[in-house]
């Protein structure tokens, strides 16, 4: 896509213009005096909010939603784009109309969309946790994006909380800070509808509240501090965790039960009664509940309490299963060919790329680019470097080896997203502030190196912001090659947007019949989603199918006005429709997807010319 930005000079271009900045601001820290007036004044104001743990988090929390609302005219509120968006918009949806599921509905094939199963109900396969959160948003604030901002908010509070329990506060709150600037303004997590903002804010509920209610674990000036309330955010932070990325969440919590449930082993008397009463009861109720809610809605959803819609969907679609010691299932018949593609054969490669000789190493390194590119790039390289510097002290022993546990479950998964790391996102954060505390003290001979180093981070960290904000247009930036990196807002599919905004402003309720052209298509910006109310929507998205399938659609849908949507990728063509040239055979839609030569030649068909598409 052209840009009027002058960032088509560069490939990656955020990455690359970080790596600058970082180098000079560096080296002109290392030539300026060790002393810094600025930075001291800043650091002192800093200390002063930190006194304070309820301001520091307010501070943190204020930085996102005032930050990303002010770039709402730079950014726009997001779009859905993504399968996965769309799957946890739908169940939202279904939620907001006061359900739990959907009837199937009548010639569901025109309506299949991506990681949705439609028998024996219609909803997405995933799990129910964010759902809640954008239903909610839906219905009291009119946009469930708005739940995913605030979720991202209370994240970064949260984590300015769970830190306080175990490093310094001046600490705990530069680090919220940078949290807050470099995942809480930018990334998918807070501009998408899929991203890991709730499992990230169930984490720090649980690894915050084990520092205040196990003695020596964190902190001693944090601990005993309120049990209830604590053993409150430890289950509501376990229902988080279980409710989103139950798997990655569960092997994480492995290691804090161990903890736990060994202090309370140690207990006797008195003191094992209270526990009990004020911490192990309330935190137990709320996970319980969590549960049996889960259970309820899997039972409305499959037929089955103890079978998730993940489960039917895997059955009936997914030829890979989620872990690579899985052995792949036979191909289902795919009623629409877009499926295939995506469930047999996208989802395959990285599969049979883990099971090659050498492609397990090289799978290997494509997960570290993914991870480095969101969670550290070039502003983190050194701390995160620094970070494992902090495996020697033995109150962090416990933290590393719940990372050990997760890196081993993610090396099992078929799949990856930066977001399966949600849950130990801060376990990561602490490490890398310790990484950084431990930088700072880095010296050669007696010149502070260290300090120089760190002292020109927060500096890089403003500057890249200023840089992303004065010079990446939300279009430039949102076509920027996959995997995210921190500065990846969402992705965007302009050319259903437009349809979508043209169809809204028409009156009367629509029927959208799509057709691909696969030389040109996007398999990975399928067009054809709907919400939980099909019979209701305004507009009625429907793959194209045989004429006589098509045909019979449009009688069922005869009260709403019909359109045909020709889609050659970048390209497409809107036209009204009848239900008799629907029903026409010689409809351009049925014309034969053909090699992509015979478009680029122009080649003539059924007496019209086809446009040249490059």
């Amino acid at each position: 896509m052209l840009t009027k930005d002058w960032t088509w000079l560069f490939t990656p271009a955020i990455l690359q213009v970080e790596w600058i900045l970082l180098a000079t601001v560096m080296g002109i820290s290392l030539v300026l005096p060790a002393r810094s007036y600025a930075l001291r004044a800043i650091k002192r104001a800093l200390s002063n909010i930190a006194a304070s743990q309820t301001r520091s988090i307010l501070l943190v929390m204020a930085v996102v939603l005032v930050g990303r609302v002010a770039l709402i005219p730079k950014l726009g509120i997001p779009h859905p784009a993504i399968a996965d968006e769309f799957g946890y918009l739908l169940t939202a949806d279904t939620f907001a109309h006061g359900r739990l599921s959907n009837p199937t509905p009548p010639m569901w094939e025109h309506f299949e969309s991506f990681h949705t199963i439609f028998h024996p109900r219609y909803q997405s396969q995933y799990p129910v946790g964010y759902p809640v959160v954008l239903a909610f948003a839906q219905v009291v604030l009119g946009n469930p994006w708005w739940g995913v901002l605030l979720t991202t908010a209370a994240m970064c509070g949260a984590l300015v909380w769970m830190l306080q329990g175990w490093i310094p506060p001046f600490w705990s709150l530069v680090a919220g800070l940078l949290s807050a600037i470099r995942f809480g303004l930018f990334g998918y997590w807070v501009n998408s509808f899929w991203g890991g903002s709730l499992a990230a804010l169930g984490g720090c509920l649980v690894f915050g509240s084990l520092p205040r209610l196990i003695p020596g674990l964190g902190r001693r000036s944090i601990y005993g501090r309120r049990s209830l309330v604590n053993a409150i955010a430890m289950g509501t932070g376990l229902a988080m965790l279980i409710s989103t990325r139950p798997f990655e969440g569960g092997i994480i919590c492995i290691p804090a039960a161990i903890v736990f449930f060994t202090w309370m082993a140690r207990l006797s008397g008195d003191a094992l009664k209270k526990t009990v009463r004020d911490v192990f009861l309330p935190a137990t109720a709320i996970l319980l509940a969590c549960c049996a809610f889960i259970t309820y809605y899997q039972y409305k959803v499959t037929g089955h309490p103890l079978e998730s819609a993940l489960g039917v969907a895997l059955q009936q679609n997914h030829v890979v299963q989620p872990f690579i010691f899985q052995a792949t299932r036979a191909e289902p018949h795919y009623p629409n060919p877009e499926f295939r593609y995506i469930y047999a054969i996208f989802e395959r490669q990285e599969y049979d790329l883990m099971h090659e000789p050498y492609g397990f190493v090289q799978s290997l390194a494509i997960r570290f680019v993914y991870y480095w590119k969101f969670f550290v790039g070039p502003l983190l390289t050194l701390p995160a470097i620094a970070l494992f510097f902090t495996a020697r002290f033995k109150k962090y022993r416990f933290i590393w080896l719940c990372l050990a546990l997760l890196a081993i479950g993610l090396l099992l998964e078929s799949w990856i997203q930066d977001h399966y790391l949600a849950p130990a996102f801060c376990l990561y954060i602490l490490l890398l502030i310790n990484g950084i505390r431990l930088l700072r003290t880095m010296r050669w001979g007696t010149f502070g190196l260290g300090t120089r180093i760190v002292r020109s981070l927060p500096v890089v960290c403003l500057v890249i912001v200023t840089v992303r904000l004065a010079a990446y247009g939300r279009d430039c930036y949102e076509n920027q090659t996959w995997p995210p990196d921190w500065a990846f807002s969402t992705m965007r599919i302009d050319q259903r947007d437009m349809v979508e905004d043209r169809l809204k402003a028409t009156a009367g309720r629509h029927l959208v019949i799509v057709r691909y052209h696969y030389p040109f298509h996007n398999f990975h910006h399928d067009w054809i989603y709907n919400g939980a109310d099909l019979a209701g929507t305004k507009i009625l998205w429907a793959r194209s199918m045989s004429e006589q399938q098509n045909c019979a659609l449009a009688l069922a849908y005869g009260d709403r006005k019909l359109w045909t949507v020709d889609e050659w990728g970048l390209s497409i063509q809107l036209l009204p429709a009848t239900q008799k040239t629907v029903c026409d055979p010689k409809n351009v839609i049925y014309a034969p997807n053909l090699p992509p030569s015979y478009y680029v030649q122009g080649t003539e068909f059924d007496g019209s010319k086809q446009r040249r598409h490059g």
